[in-house]
């Protein structure tokens, strides 16, 4: 099994400098299609802080 690094669809690979490392390990890189009305910003942000 191999790691996968997953990104979202307003993200390419030239902005990703970490690609080519993920794939000379063997792993894979998954760019998702962005999905109108859903974003992972606001939940990281209303999550509390870890100390």
């Amino acid at each position: 099994m191999s790691d996968v690094r997953v990104t979202g669809g307003d993200c390419t690979e030239r902005a990703m400098p970490e690609a080519e490392v993920v794939r000379r390990a063997d792993g894979e890189v998954v760019i998702l299609p962005s999905v109108p009305g859903y974003s992972t910003t606001g939940p990281i942000a209303a999550a509390p802080a870890v100390s």
